[in-house]
C-alpha cells in the first residue's frame, strides 16, 4: 500500500476505534504502517536524490515516524527515539 494514503487514513482509523471500542484496530493499523513504512526505505531512496524530491521522502517518512509515535503514546507505551 502507499505510504501516503497509509498515514493519512490515521484519523480514520482512530474514529473507528471510538466508534468500535476495539484497540486492536489501532494495533492492527500501526502493525501495517510499520511494514509500509520498511517496505517504503528499501524504494524510496532520500540520499543522493534531486533536492525536492528528497525533501518530500523525508517529510513523508517523517510524517509516519510521528503517526507511530502518536498511535503508540496512545496504547500507553513509550516509543524510543532511536535503537
Amino acid at each position: 500500500m502507499n505510504l501516503a494514503i497509509q498515514i493519512a487514513r490515521y484519523p480514520e482509523v482512530l474514529q473507528m476505534c471510538l466508534k468500535n471500542l476495539e484497540p486492536s484496530t489501532l494495533v492492527t493499523y500501526l502493525f501495517d504502517l510499520s511494514a509500509t513504512i520498511s517496505a517504503a526505505h528499501q524504494h524510496l531512496y532520500v540520499k543522493g536524490q534531486e533536492q525536492k524530491i528528497a525533501e518530500a521522502r523525508a517529510l513523508l517518512f517523517w510524517a509516519g515516524r510521528i503517526v507511530l509515535h502518536n498511535g503508540l503514546v496512545l496504547m500507553g507505551l513509550n516509543p524510543q527515539e532511536r535503537m
